[in-house]
């Protein structure tokens, strides 16, 4: 019994020597208290959920553009033109009333993406035979200077001034009939005047610079008296041929033209 009494004591007396020598150190954290910190430093971020996921879609967008899954900026003509300077066009295809087609040229100044400047030329030829016989050429050519202005993304109207030239030859063949004589001038007829130009149109300028232009309609007013030369008609014989040239001189002189599905294959730089 003393000597159990005796060990418990001494047990006492050299656990209290260990801790005598320590000095007092922080309690632990309680489970409770780990779960409070936890749970605010959960709300506080439930609190600033906007920068999270600006943040989140920024890394995506990012990663989305490095892997090339992002869809390329889609840009109209408009904004195409905005960022050109000029366009050179070739003219396939320019049907009028009286030549059937011509084929020509344009160059254009863009001012902006809402208006243009451009010089055009138009030419164009055809020769009437029958059976052997020649009959006639006939010939006109256009140069004009015109103001483009875009009330869409492609759309415009447009206006401009212009030189026309109609050339109308008689064929040696029909010549001897009509005029049963040796005519000692050139049997040319030139009729000459200034116009007015007004019509519409689209002109799509695509990503790669290339440009379609389509004006659908063009109408041309003549101004002025113009200029003429018929001096080959003092020579027909017949009174009634004489008429019907004149008045057809007189309409190339005078009359108002159109075109319409002119075709424009071009450029844009």
């Amino acid at each position: 019994m003393k000597i159990s009494s005796l060990f418990i004591i001494v047990l006492s007396w050299s656990h209290s020597l260990v801790y005598a020598g320590e000095s007092p150190s922080k309690s632990e954290p309680t489970l409770w208290e780990k779960a409070k910190t936890i749970g605010s430093e959960v709300l506080q971020g439930k609190f600033d959920t906007s920068n999270s996921k600006n943040d989140s879609n920024h890394v995506e967008e990012e990663a989305d553009r490095e892997k090339g899954k992002m869809k390329p900026e889609v840009r109209d003509s408009e904004k195409n033109r905005a960022d050109s300077k000029a366009s050179l066009f070739f003219i396939p295809i320019s049907s009028g009333v009286v030549l059937p087609s011509k084929t020509g040229f344009s160059a254009t100044w863009i001012w902006d993406s809402s208006s243009s400047l451009e010089a055009e030329y138009l030419s164009g030829s055809y020769g009437l035979s029958f059976s052997h016989l020649d009959i006639a050429k006939f010939s006109e050519k256009i140069v004009s200077l015109k103001y483009r202005m875009y009330t869409g993304n492609s759309f415009n109207w447009f206006a401009g001034v212009g030189q026309r030239s109609y050339r109308f030859a008689i064929g040696d063949d029909l010549l001897a009939v009509a005029t049963k004589q040796t005519v000692p001038t050139i049997p040319v007829f030139v009729v000459e005047n200034q116009v007015i130009s007004l019509g519409l149109g689209n002109r799509w300028q695509f990503d790669n610079r290339f440009t379609l232009g389509f004006d659908w309609f063009e109408l041309l007013i003549p101004v002025g008296r113009g200029k003429i030369q018929d001096d080959t008609l003092a020579y027909f014989a017949n009174e009634g041929d004489r008429d019907k040239t004149e008045k057809f001189l007189k309409f190339l002189r005078y009359g108002p033209t159109f075109s319409a599905i002119k075709l424009q294959l071009g450029y844009s730089f």
